[in-house]
């Protein structure tokens, strides 16, 4: 029996739907997905779109359903004491009632991680980790919101951990631009053409302008290279039925960034539209930021988002690798969490990574059990509108 080919069937999705398009100016869609729930799509143009789907599906499945712990221990016995202490203030803060005590004196489930901060091996609790509650395990209860932020699945592990941090940085952007009402710079037409000038993104950015307004904000943070659009969609009269969409990209360049939030963008209106069209219910969707962005569905929420203000803003000018971004994290002291594993063998093989960190946001939901006080957020909790803090970002 060849146990390789048998192993790596478990990469396979039960089942994979090409969505394709009736124009050619419009992306393809790609869903993949398996008995056990987990899904993974991609939208685009190309062949690439199968193995960005299959990857997503991999992700979700592996954090889902395949992350282990490895034993039981407390806080102080696997980890230093600077560490305790940035986890107890970020479990204070995401449990509704635990005490500092309470926290150091509890069995967590722990999973083997590495440290951004000079690569050594430690544990950190499984719940940081799995996207599913843990049996008989105390981090659940000190974390009991969770979600796919700083998850990542690729063929390298270069590309996995680069993913993992790029994501989890491009979320706390998002979060400090909704927290604080407040952006760098809104793009406008001229140069929003000019970015996407000879490319496919650029027929739906002109597609996407004729059916309601859309709103190019730069959130990037200064003190991180690269560039991070949020991509904001509003239609008075509710076209297919979507009055407000959005879609974000923290990427190399603006014209990269400018791109791939388009597309995440469409990949999100065309979801909205297609639940829409087929008159399905609310109480079909199992994840929750996606029953709140669907109820976030109103011009309303697109007229809130163009109230923001800007900001002065000088841009990093350093390269958005994944070593400028470690070296960033490290210089801003925010440390972090590398949890790292292989799936599969060969040529099929795939490495997933999940990057998590108490000195930032553990997760996207501001509104529940987050650890809102951070060293990160400390950089500008002076400028937060206390208005926004139990206000979900209307994000999928």
């Amino acid at each position: 029996m060849n146990h390789s080919s048998a192993l790596n069937k478990f990469l396979e999705p039960d089942f994979s739907f090409l969505q394709s398009s009736a124009l050619c100016t419009y992306p393809h869609s790609v869903e993949s997905g398996s008995r056990w729930d987990t899904y993974g799509s991609s939208s685009g143009w190309g062949s690439n779109l199968w193995f960005s789907a299959l990857g997503e599906y991999v992700e979700r499945k592996h954090f889902y359903l395949e992350v282990l712990p490895d034993f039981c221990a407390r806080l102080g016995e696997v980890l230093r004491a600077a560490e305790v202490v940035d986890l107890v203030n970020a479990f204070v803060q995401t449990s509704t009632h635990a005490t500092r005590f309470r926290i150091m004196d509890a069995m967590f489930s722990m999973t083997a991680v590495c440290r951004m901060e000079d690569y050594s091996a430690c544990h950190i609790p499984t719940a940081l980790l799995s996207l599913t509650p843990t049996v008989q395990t105390m981090g659940d209860e000190f974390y009991p919101v969770r979600d796919t932020c700083g998850c990542s699945a690729h063929t390298t592990v270069q590309a996995a951990i680069y993913g993992a941090i790029k994501e989890s940085m491009e979320r706390q952007f998002l979060l400090r631009f909704w927290l604080t009402r407040k952006f760098n710079v809104n793009v406008g037409e001229s140069e929003a053409l000019a970015l996407t000038q000879g490319c496919s993104e650029g027929h739906l950015y002109r597609q996407l302008s004729q059916c309601g307004d859309l709103q190019i904000l730069d959130i990037s943070d200064p003190d991180f290279p690269g560039t991070c659009f949020f991509l904001c969609y509003g239609s008075s009269v509710g076209v297919n039925g979507v009055y407000y969409c959005a879609g974000m990209s923290y990427a190399e360049s603006r014209s990269e960034a400018l791109r791939k939030s388009l597309v995440e963008l469409w990949q999100t209106y065309r979801f909205m539209y297609s639940f829409n069209a087929n008159r399905r219910s609310l109480s079909e969707l199992k994840d929750p930021y996606l029953v709140h962005f669907f109820n976030c569905n109103k011009y309303e929420t697109f007229e809130a988002i163009q109230g923001f203000a800007s900001r002065d803003y000088v841009p990093d000018s350093g390269r958005l690798n994944v070593g400028g971004l470690i070296d960033s994290m490290r210089s801003n002291a925010l440390g972090g969490y590398i949890y790292l594993r292989q799936i599969g063998f060969g040529v099929e093989k795939k490495f997933v990574c999940k990057f998590t960190a108490p000195r930032i946001f553990l997760h996207m939901n501001n509104a529940m059990g987050s650890n809102l006080k951070n060293d990160y957020s400390s950089r500008f909790w002076n400028e937060v509108d206390k208005n926004q803090l139990n206000n979900m970002v209307p994000f999928p």
